[in-house]
């Protein structure tokens, strides 16, 4: 072979290859082009996946939080009702009470005579309790406790109208003087006050002629009552059979 076939023969190896690279050229370009779509592909699985397992997972967690969240508001909610109800009850109360209904308060001055019977047939007193002999007892006869019930009088004789009764019970208190400790009910019988009561409370020393005890509480009329009572002993006409005192009670009632 000559130069010039030579030559020829170099150049139509070149075309060749050319024409072999033009026509690979758009194969490999698809082959790419399909290799990228299912890598494409592929990501978008394996987005999907994640984005269904994340949506899972959302889904799962609002599961659980919503109930939790409802409860919680739930829970806030009572709380608030139950303060605001309270703080409003302690305000003004919505339900409307005896107390709450405006009224106008009356005293009432009551006087009567009180009579201990101590001996005979017809006692009204008797004592209940009497502690062992010591000379603390002996002195002030601390401890021993009586039970009455005496008769109210209009007067100082006994023969006088009755008008109640002096139902309860004393006791010696003190050990230093005979100092009483009372607790008992006027009940009264008789008038616009009859059925009803006055409680009276307190502390009564005896050696005393004039005394102050408080009147603590009532029923009937007497509801609500609040007031004191004035109790003068009169020695001049009592005896060791038959002791008499002298009451003024003061109240204020509705």
């Amino acid at each position: 072979m000559d130069g010039d076939e030579e030559h020829a023969f170099a150049v139509l190896l070149v075309l060749n290859s050319r024409e072999s690279h033009s026509a690979r050229a758009p194969r490999v370009a698809t082959d790419n082009i399909k290799y990228r779509n299912i890598i494409d592909s592929k990501q978008t699985k394996t987005k999907s996946i994640s984005t269904n397992k994340c949506f899972i997972g959302i889904r799962w967690h609002a599961t659980m939080v919503v109930p939790l969240r409802h409860f919680l508001v739930f829970s806030l909610t009572l709380i608030s009702i139950i303060f605001h109800t309270h703080g409003a009850f302690s305000e003004q109360s919505i339900i409307k009470l005896p107390t709450d209904q405006p009224r106008v308060e009356k005293l009432t001055h009551l006087h009567f005579f009180y009579h201990d019977i101590l001996e005979g047939k017809n006692i009204t007193v008797v004592k209940i309790i009497e502690p062992s002999a010591s000379e603390v007892r002996e002195a002030t006869g601390f401890g021993t406790t009586f039970m009455m019930d005496n008769v109210l009088t209009e007067g100082p004789e006994l023969s006088s109208k009755h008008v109640g009764r002096a139902q309860g019970l004393f006791g010696l208190a003190s050990l230093e003087d005979r100092g009483m400790v009372m607790l008992i009910n006027l009940a009264f019988s008789e008038g616009e006050y009859a059925g009803s009561t006055l409680s009276m409370l307190g502390r009564n020393p005896v050696q005393d002629t004039v005394r102050e005890m408080p009147i603590v509480g009532g029923t009937g009329v007497f509801r609500f009552a609040k007031g004191y009572a004035i109790a003068k002993s009169l020695w001049e006409i009592s005896d060791n059979e038959h002791f008499v005192v002298e009451y003024h009670v003061t109240v204020s009632h509705p």
